[in-house]
């Protein structure tokens, strides 16, 4: 995990605007085939350096919620697990940093208690891109 420190709020608030303004470049030249294939219900893999993250991309019930996802449509609402949160946490990321995998990739995942080495979770993700791909072209 990287930490970052800040002198003052406006040099904050200037490195999350920026990181904003990246994320929204960086969605906007996304593949419409991989956009399709992160939405509510869908399933994600990601790593933080050596921790692999599972999770699913879902809506919430409270209508300021859907407003600010609707508002920041490069972020995504989930509920997040791995070893260290098994029970799973709910959180907003970027899609950029996401790579979508199957719902049954996911369950295998949970049958292992999350516990997935990081080339076998790349297998899942890059297995999933391609179908996805595929189901594009049909």
């Amino acid at each position: 995990m990287h930490v970052k420190s800040f002198d003052n709020d406006e040099d904050l608030f200037n490195y999350l605007d920026d990181i904003s303004k990246k994320g929204i470049a960086q969605y906007k030249d996304m593949p419409q085939f991989l956009l399709d294939g992160m939405q509510v219900g869908h399933f994600y893999m990601t790593s933080e350096q050596s921790l692999v993250i599972f999770g699913e991309i879902i809506d919430s019930e409270y209508e300021e919620d859907r407003a600010l996802m609707a508002a920041n449509q490069h972020v995504r609402l989930v509920r997040a697990y791995s070893v260290v949160c098994p029970e799973g946490e709910m959180g907003n990321v970027r899609v950029m940093s996401l790579a979508p995998i199957s719902k049954d990739d996911f369950q295998n995942a949970k049958d292992c208690d999350w516990l997935v080495p990081l080339p076998i979770a790349l297998f899942w993700a890059r297995t999933r891109i391609s179908n996805l791909r595929a189901i594009r072209r049909d």
